[in-house]
């Protein structure tokens, strides 16, 4: 049986805003519109998809610290 789902492409980064241009516009809706299956994980208020793109959501850290120690998910 041949399959027909679309590889996906996961980013993620705990540095970046979730719309800096350079990972979202330019990266992810290009990859996006050339047929992959993009996400993104990234601090973030909420999960959600913007665009055809899931966004899931990582606590947004306070300090450069606490990003290094992120919870498990």
């Amino acid at each position: 049986m041949a399959s027909t789902s679309r590889r996906r492409i996961v980013h993620v980064t705990t540095v970046h805003h979730p719309f800096d241009p350079r990972i979202f516009y330019k990266q992810l809706a290009s990859l996006r519109d050339a047929g992959f299956d993009t996400h993104l994980i990234a601090p973030h208020e909420r999960s959600e998809s913007v665009n055809g793109i899931p966004i899931h959501a990582l606590p947004i850290p306070s300090s450069r610290g606490a990003r290094l120690a992120l919870p498990s998910c």
